[in-house]
């Protein structure tokens, strides 16, 4: 529940996993909803812009991105920009 109290429609998120290995795993019956959210999904988007993509209203985003934060399968972030720079760090292929 505070990870969806504290989101914002300027913050993304980035999947933990393959988006078809995530559809796997989800019941047919809840799958209309979190397949329109990851066929817009970008991790250059806002949740906002993916809101309005999907035809979803953004409380319905945040419960969705709530649900993939709590089993793992995502993160928050903010939406990644074409213009910078980002470095991965030495350490992180120690914890592997």
């Amino acid at each position: 529940d505070r990870a969806i109290v504290s989101l914002k429609p300027y913050h993304g998120f980035l999947l933990l996993v393959d988006p078809s290995e995530l559809l796997d795993c989800v019941p047919p019956s809840s799958a209309k909803i979190l397949l329109q959210l990851i066929e817009s999904y970008n991790p250059l988007k806002s949740l906002q812009s993916m809101s309005s993509d999907a035809d979803l209203p953004l409380d319905q985003v945040y419960q969705m991105v709530g649900h993939l934060v709590y089993w793992a399968k995502a993160t928050i972030i903010y939406p990644l920009c074409e213009t910078n720079v980002y470095v991965i760090s030495p350490v992180s292929s120690a914890l592997l």
